[in-house]
């Protein structure tokens, strides 16, 4: 389904946060390339984009926020954290923090009865065993409506079969699925915001300059004592580097 990715059509929107309601996978574009959207809360619909992505289930995925008060309701920000949070947000800066976890008896979750997102932590099952979580406030209209009309955190993770390169048109996107018939079942909906990456006279465009084609994924950064620490380095990295010098 064809949807502008400056001015996001409602009803489209609607269309999509409906089937995130009910459990659906939603694949649409980010600011880096097209992602994965489903409800962090719901297990049954976080195992279906495992399967839709083909990825190992012990891998976290990480979860896109609305703003900055949003991610301190899932996870805890030390110094650092916020003050790259506030300088880089929003945009293609993933924060992977110690994530607020409810206790497994006071986790209530009735599939027919949702509670309020906002009086919710993360529940056990959204990445497992893990003690922190990937949190990036996007810089995505698109993203953001979704987000907004979901009324909480959605998963954010590369629309591609594991393995795979990340998919920067839909073309792309199908093409990796083409005969994957098990994964691609799991998928509730597309939307198709046209090639990403692209500045507005149509040239494509990256940060790393002549030779890069498309814009790299987000920077991922972690933090040992309170230090940060750059684990993947995708967009931004530069200013990100020069940031964590002062």
């Amino acid at each position: 389904m064809s949807i502008n990715p400056k001015n996001p059509q409602s009803e489209i929107i609607a269309k999509a946060v409906k089937l995130l309601q009910q459990g659906g996978v939603v694949v649409h574009p980010t600011e880096t390339c097209y992602g994965f959207a489903v409800d962090v809360f719901n297990q049954e619909a976080l195992q279906d984009l495992y399967v839709a992505k083909g990825r190992d289930f012990k891998k976290p995925v990480s979860m896109m926020v609305r703003n900055l008060d949003e991610a301190k309701k899932y996870a805890e920000f030390n110094e650092v954290a916020l003050r790259l949070a506030e300088r880089f947000w929003p945009g293609p800066v993933t924060l992977v923090l110690p994530k607020k976890v409810a206790r497994k008896e006071d986790q209530n979750f009735d599939e027919h009865v949702r509670q309020p997102l906002a009086e919710k932590t993360l529940p056990t099952f959204f990445n497992e065993g893990q003690v922190n979580v990937g949190v990036r406030c996007p810089d995505s209209e698109i993203s953001q409506m979704l987000i907004a009309g979901f009324g909480g955190p959605l998963t954010t993770t590369s629309a591609n079969l594991a393995g795979e390169p990340e998919a920067y048109t839909v073309a792309d996107f199908l093409k990796q699925y083409k005969g994957a018939l098990q994964e691609s079942e799991k998928i509730a909906l597309v939307l198709d915001g046209g090639e990403l990456g692209l500045s507005e006279s149509g040239v494509s465009v990256s940060e790393s300059g002549a030779g890069v084609l498309k814009n790299p994924p987000s920077t991922i950064i972690g933090f040992e004592n309170g230090h940060a620490v750059i684990l993947r380095e995708g967009a931004k990295i530069s200013e990100v580097k020069e940031f964590l010098k002062n």
